[in-house]
């Protein structure tokens, strides 16, 4: 492994320790109402009363809530109407399935497919073409070379082009 590789495998590490115990927070859906008017609601809280915690009109809770339920909020809005409601505001970005390192798993995997493809459409024409398990087993070893190596590509979208455009040839 690399030194960049090393490094890169260490932060994903740590970050993957920070998000320990964040998985009940993604099962935890938003109220149909948002959180703010939820929030407020259950402690009794009128707008009026909000608005006046937060220094700005009525209208404007009501405003904030349409955009927290628009998704259009800014964190500073939610995090100072939390303050107002005695809450604070929990913001993290967690992997959607499986963790971080899954992920990247994954996008080895999906690299390794595409530059087998290509290597396998390459061999066809010139009827050179290996059997599945062949394919198979030059796909996983390109997979480790890339989680060993983590290569600066390794997100880039062209992958995905590049993958399409194996399959459009194959299909």
């Amino acid at each position: 492994m690399s030194s960049r590789s090393d490094l890169q495998w260490l932060l994903l590490r740590q970050t993957e320790q920070a998000l320990v115990g964040s998985e009940p927070l993604t099962r935890l859906p938003r109220p149909q109402s948002g959180w703010v008017a939820t929030i407020r609601q259950a402690l009794g809280m009128s707008r009026a009363q909000l608005a006046e915690r937060l220094g700005i009109t009525r209208s404007s809770v009501v405003k904030l809530e349409e955009r927290e339920l628009g998704g259009g909020v800014t964190l500073d809005a939610l995090s100072k109407a939390a303050n107002a409601l005695g809450c604070t505001v929990v913001y993290a970005i967690v992997p959607a399935t499986g963790s971080l390192e899954a992920l990247v798993a994954a996008r080895a995997r999906f690299v390794a497919q595409a530059l087998a493809a290509r290597a396998g459409h390459s061999m066809s024409l010139e009827d050179q073409a290996s059997d599945s398990d062949e394919t198979l087993q030059q796909q996983r070893v390109v997979e480790r070379r890339l989680l060993a190596e983590w290569p600066r590509d390794l997100w880039d979208i062209s992958w995905d082009a590049r993958s399409n455009d194996s399959r459009a040839d194959h299909g």
